[in-house]
């Protein structure tokens, strides 16, 4: 690290009559970076470092006795002894209270902190008191310890802050600095650095370490170069995990990223907008709202949004827009993503007040896990293999991987997948006459049974379809009948995966999160008859019946929504129809109520579908 390396440079200098500054924001590991690599490099070379906060100091004379302060806390920190010794004449040094001011100056730094092999660290320094000239900080520093005692000084500051910009700083830094270093921290290692902190947690430790790479991403993927935040969260985090029985391992990715998305916003104070848990916005719960609710902290009340000023209002839209980035995170969006984007209140709770309800928590991710699918990993086949790495296979085992990838092609044990491996390997390996076989022979091959193979719908699989598209490419030169056949087959996989996921969405449609994306894939993939009879199922649960009224509603209100829904309507009118055949005889007059609603809804949406197609459907 080319910062590390300056630093070691300039402490190595004898006398070198001039200081450094590090220049970073606050939080973005400045004192981290002083306090193990600095003092890992002072410890090579038989240095002493003696770091001093000015936050706060608003006088020279300050400043020495706060010098003076660190100086004895530091060496009784190491010398055991001397507090002992002073735990003795503890009557005597009540005495001396009074002179106390006289004591710390008759003391010098020098006694402890040698200049010839000590480094001087003046850290915070944009926080010194506004009552404290930053020419007389700098003056007194550069006068008592750089140009007359030779000492190694470094300053560490964040100079964007607004004291700077509104004094003399950068006419006169130069006459006290040679340079500024501006911060880069190397937030992986700091990452290490904080996990191990935790080694003697021992499950938690093992717990971080198997999720680091995980939590490394998220760092990398939403910019946190905020060291007080990973600390914050991995506090934070540490206490939910010993409440999260190993029950629910398949949640625990889901519980790191709510836990790490809220505790980046809790940290950055975007969470002051909302005096509790029941004013969150939909896009943070899913839950939709009839109206917005904010905390005043004018009026001390809950308002409705429409009635403060449009500053709030503003204020809201800014928030919602920055979150929306975890909601639809490429992590999060896939459909065959290991990671749920789940609102979880009691961590929110204990993110913003400090307490939670244990029993809920439980109780939410007992919910949660209904709906988890584990991503299982498909076992690779280790004959395919040998084939793709046949530099590094003998002759003999080359050929009985080809032999075994045949009888397994001819006897139809493959998926789509390692079907289209299986053809392009043995095509690029008789094209190179590496094996026994002909070109021909695989074309054969692939044309005799390309209508056999298997699909592998399983939702939890990792199958590769953009690996499997680029095979069928490729293939085309060796049949272009058989190759499309696989592009054909791989949509009919998408397909069947639509259906399959849309049939659990129906299963469980009162408890999903995203109600307009759950009916959009409902009416395009799931069969009307099971979708009505799912709506009588639920007929008396009049909340969830005017929840799905709405999202209906909200499904097609763009002004052009007939462009990219219009093959909707022929399914809606089918539902309506369904629904019009079932009996609702055994429904009170207020259930009924809801369902009228409802179908009235349809209705209305085949008609705004009919009213916004402007061009011919652009999904046919």
């Amino acid at each position: 690290m080319w910062m590390r390396e300056k630093i070691e440079n300039y402490i190595k200098i004898k006398s070198p009559g001039y200081s450094l500054l590090i220049d970073g924001p606050w939080g973005s590991g400045k004192t981290h970076f002083i306090k193990n690599d600095v003092k890992d490099i002072l410890k090579q070379i038989d240095f002493k470092l003696l770091y001093v906060t000015v936050n706060g100091i608003s006088s020279t004379t300050e400043l020495q006795q706060q010098i003076i302060l660190r100086c004895l806390h530091s060496k009784t920190e190491s010398n055991r002894k001397i507090i002992q010794a002073l735990k003795k004449r503890a009557p005597a040094l009540l005495n001396l209270v009074n002179k106390a001011d006289k004591i710390l100056s008759i003391l010098h730094p020098f006694d402890f902190y040698p200049p010839e092999n000590s480094l001087y660290i003046f850290d915070d320094i944009e926080r010194i008191s506004p009552e404290y000239n930053i020419h007389d900080f700098l003056g007194f520093v550069n006068s008592e310890y750089i140009e007359h005692s030779g000492c190694r000084v470094i300053f560490i500051g964040d100079l964007s802050k607004s004291q700077f910009a509104g004094s003399d700083f950068h006419s006169i830094r130069e006459k006290y600095v040679r340079w500024i270093i501006p911060f880069y921290s190397d937030q992986g290692k700091i990452l290490d650095d904080f996990v191990i902190g935790f080694k003697e947690d021992i499950s938690y430790f093992e717990h971080l370490e198997s999720h680091k790479d995980f939590i490394k991403d998220l760092q990398m993927r939403f910019g946190v170069n905020n060291l007080r935040t990973i600390k914050f969260f991995l506090e934070i985090y540490r206490i939910i995990f010993s409440k999260t029985s190993s029950d629910f391992d398949l949640l625990y990715k889901d519980i790191i990223y709510f836990t790490f998305i809220m505790s980046i916003e809790y940290q950055e104070g975007r969470l002051n907008l909302f005096k509790d848990k029941k004013q969150l916005p939909e896009i943070v719960t899913h839950v939709q709202k009839g109206t917005t609710l904010v905390y005043d902290p004018f009026s001390n009340r809950t308002v409705d949004l429409s009635e403060i000023e449009s500053d709030k209002e503003q204020l809201l839209a800014n928030f919602t827009a920055n979150f929306n980035r975890y909601v639809t995170s490429g992590l999060t969006s896939s459909m065959q993503s290991d990671i749920k984007y789940s609102y979880i209140p009691e961590i929110y709770d204990i993110i913003t007040t400090g307490s939670w309800n244990i029993e809920k928590y439980e109780m939410k991710l007992k919910d949660l896990l209904r709906y988890k699918r584990p991503i299982l990993i498909n076992e690779r086949d280790k004959n395919i293999d040998n084939l793709a790495y046949f530099r590094d296979v003998s002759e003999s085992d080359l050929d009985e991987s080809v032999e075994q990838v045949i009888k397994a092609i001819q006897g139809n044990k493959y998926n789509l997948e390692e079907f289209a491996r299986g053809i392009n390997l043995l095509n690029y390996l008789a094209n190179e006459k590496l094996i026994l076989i002909t070109r021909d022979q695989v074309r054969n091959l692939f044309e005799d049974h390309i209508n056999h193979i298997t699909l592998g719908t399983e939702l939890n699989s990792d199958f590769d379809e953009a690996s499997i598209e680029y095979i069928a490419r490729e293939l085309q030169n060796l049949s272009k009948d058989a190759s499309k056949k696989i592009i054909d087959k791989l949509k009919e996989r998408q397909h069947q995966i639509l259906v399959i996921e849309s049939s659990r969405i129906l299963q469980n449609w009162e408890y999903q999160d995203d109600l307009v994306a759950s009916w959009r894939s409902i009416i395009l993939h799931s069969d009307t008859s099971s979708i009505a009879d799912k709506l009588k199922e639920l007929a008396r649960d009049r909340n969830t019946i005017q929840k799905i009224t709405k999202s209906i509603e909200d499904a097609y209100k763009s002004t052009n929504a007939g462009d990219y829904y219009a093959d909707h309507t022929s399914n809606i009118s089918k539902l309506r129809e369904e629904l019009r055949r079932r009996q609702w005889t055994d429904l009170d007059r207020v259930d009924n109520y809801f369902i009228s609603r409802l179908k009235d809804q349809l209705n209305k949406a085949i008609g705004r579908l009919g009213s916004t197609k402007t061009v011919h459907n652009k999904r046919s």
